[in-house]
């Protein structure tokens, strides 16, 4: 973004982040979406994160500054918990790292090893300024 900041704008259905901050990045802020708020309808790509959910932008945008201020082993903590219960998706994002030892480690390390390669301090940090507008 031309102001470096991260921008959260209102769509016809739902809401566009805007973080330009690359695919990991994105793919960190929506699995804390889905395991910190319960918002399943989200998907992102290296410049965004889109949410085709019934919040209001002031809603989402509150929900960002929460996950900013989040203790991080605290964070790590719930999103090592989050893939233990959701085995498809803890597989699929272990699958990224391209590792191949998936049936011989137990699960609590392999979840712990998805957090600790997707975990983005930088971009918590850069969400406790976002910038949004209402509509």
């Amino acid at each position: 973004m031309a102001d470096g900041r991260i921008k959260l704008i209102p769509e016809k259905e739902g809401n566009t982040i805007f973080t330009y901050a690359g695919d990991m990045s994105n793919i960190f802020l929506v699995i804390c979406l889905k395991a910190l708020f319960g918002i399943e309808r989200v998907s992102s790509n290296w410049r965004n994160v889109t949410i085709k959910d019934k919040l209001g932008t002031e809603e989402l945008a509150s929900m960002l500054l929460t996950l900013a201020k989040v203790d991080h082993p605290e964070l790590k903590n719930l999103l090592t918990l989050y893939f233990m219960s959701e085995q498809g998706r803890l597989r699929k994002m272990y699958d990224l790292f391209g590792d191949k030892l998936y049936e011989f480690a137990p699960e609590n390390l392999i979840a712990e090893f998805v957090v600790r390669n997707i975990f983005d301090p930088e971009l918590l940090k850069e969400l406790e300024d976002i910038d949004y507008q209402l509509t």
